[in-house]
């Protein structure tokens, strides 16, 4: 049985050559990830990035089921203008760190994170360096 199958919140998109990919909705990633967690035991979060497409921004979590080494991915699009997911770091902690790096680079705010401030950038940098949009006339 595929995740989506398992899961109704998972939409799974064609990714020929790529890992598994599965869509995902902002208001049922929290308690997706959760359920997630309890079935595949143990499931171990990889990673936390974004991609910014033309018509919209995706938070992309990375998971790794240690039983049968499978990694697969949940895409969350988010439009341009409200770039806001839930934090998963009460569910994974290492996420705290994770979600602050895609703050600072792509401007992702996670709502209810317990420490979202800048991890790479200087506190006073201004723009998300990764965003298409942001524009750099200096080396700093």
């Amino acid at each position: 049985m595929t995740l989506d199958q398992q899961f109704g919140a998972l939409t799974a998109v064609e990714t020929p050559g790529v890992n598994p990919t599965y869509l995902c909705s902002r208001d049922d990633l929290v308690e997706t990830v959760t359920a997630l967690k309890a079935a595949l035991t143990p499931l171990f979060l990889v990673d936390v990035t974004a991609l910014e497409r033309e018509e919209d921004l995706c938070g992309i979590y990375h998971f790794m089921n240690l039983n049968d080494y499978i990694i697969f991915r949940v895409v969350v699009p988010m439009a341009k203008d409200d770039l806001h997911l839930p934090t998963i770091s009460d569910i994974y902690p290492a996420a705290n760190e994770m979600e602050r790096e895609v703050y600072d680079l792509f401007g992702i705010v996670y709502d209810n994170h317990p420490n979202l401030k800048r991890i790479l950038c200087a506190d006073d940098f201004e723009g998300h360096p990764l965003r298409k949009d942001y524009v750099s006339n200096t080396r700093d």
